[in-house]
């Protein structure tokens, strides 16, 4: 029960990224944000619809961001686009197979230099538009992830 209830979290999210721009935007620029995501990162908690998510849920669960693309551990995968000049930041996914539709999220990244480590927020909203805060309220269809860098210890 516990573990279908991570599976229907996952994928009403993966639902949701039902797609954004394939590519960046022309003009966009490699470094800062668009290097430091890059890499495998482990998915430490998540709240969906205003519900902590158990963490026997998550368990292996990691995002590799690799170029434009997105990999969930589960097979998944998106194409992403972040603008890190936007406030909050933004962060857009969607399904290769579904380029109309756009899931909009934002994102905050902290610690995340050269050097390793870091932290990984998103929030996503199923519904239309973009979250406004680091929030997942009841009923508002919005899913919170925290992340945090593979250190290599993630399956």
């Amino acid at each position: 029960m516990v573990r279908r209830m991570g599976m229907l979290v996952m994928a009403g999210w993966l639902a949701m990224a039902a797609g954004c721009q394939a590519r960046p935007k022309s003009g966009t620029t490699v470094g800062g944000d668009a290097q430091a995501i890059q890499g495998r990162w482990v998915v430490v908690s998540c709240v969906a619809n205003g519900e902590p998510v158990a963490s026997g849920e998550l368990e292996n669960l990691t995002w590799t961001f690799t170029g434009h693309e997105l990999l969930w551990s589960d097979g998944s995968s998106f194409y992403y686009a972040i603008d890190p000049a936007s406030t909050p930041k933004a962060i857009d996914l969607r399904f290769p197979e579904n380029p109309a539709e756009i899931t909009h999220g934002i994102y905050t990244l902290s610690g995340a230099g050269t050097g390793g480590g870091g932290t990984l927020e998103v929030c996503i909203a199923k519904k239309d538009g973009r979250p406004k805060a680091f929030a997942s309220p009841p009923g508002e269809q919005q899913y919170l992830y925290t992340l945090r860098r593979d250190d290599g210890t993630a399956r």
